[in-house]
């Protein structure tokens, strides 16, 4: 097999009229993109993406990590990600989380936002454009999606194309907007079920 490498000088002359490009598609049409070149990158037709072996790709219970010299051999271990998002209005992104959304506010640094429920927590940073809120967004892992749902649906935050649904991945989910546009998913694997 033949040596690949990266022409990152082409890639830099193009990044700038790519993305302003990319941005002005759909998230629709990103996603299918993303795709395709996913399907091109890996060699399997575009619309027959592999399976995951779930028996291969799963979460290590506790007592397998504590057995596993991957564990063992370094003392540092990753514990959890915060999503940090975009917030254009300090007080209405306040608002929209602890009513709408019934998290906790816990801290302002300067405009820069600390929420949390449960236990999930999101930063989101003060910003000035909508473009930016528009192309963010996180995936928040639950239990109790269809309760979640009917929690949420009768706000009118629902994405339009982000109804409850089963995906092909074996996650049931559904999408909202955020006051700022940030698209927040939210799904259940079915396997829990």
């Amino acid at each position: 097999m033949g040596s690949h490498s990266l022409d990152r000088t082409a890639f830099n002359a193009q990044r700038t009229k790519d993305a302003a490009y990319f941005s002005s598609l759909t998230w629709q049409t990103r996603l299918r993109l993303a795709n395709l070149f996913n399907s091109i990158a890996y060699g399997y037709p575009e619309n027959e993406p592999p399976k995951v072996d779930r028996a291969i790709f799963r979460a290590w219970s506790k007592e397998e990590q504590d057995k596993s010299e991957i564990y063992k051999s370094d003392e540092t271990m990753l514990k959890s990600a915060v999503p940090i998002l975009a917030s254009l209005n300090e007080e209405e992104t306040i608002k929209f989380y602890t009513e709408k959304l019934g998290f906790m506010f816990y801290s302002s640094w300067e405009g820069y936002l600390i929420l949390g429920l449960d236990k999930i927590n999101l930063h989101l940073w003060p910003c000035t454009d909508p473009e930016i809120a528009k192309n963010t967004g996180c995936y928040i892992n639950v239990k109790g999606i269809d309760k979640l749902y009917a929690k949420y649906e009768p706000l009118g935050i629902i994405h339009p194309n982000g109804k409850l649904e089963e995906k092909p991945w074996r996650m049931k989910q559904f999408s909202i907007l955020d006051n700022n546009g940030n698209i927040i998913h939210f799904g259940e694997d079915m396997g829990d079920e």
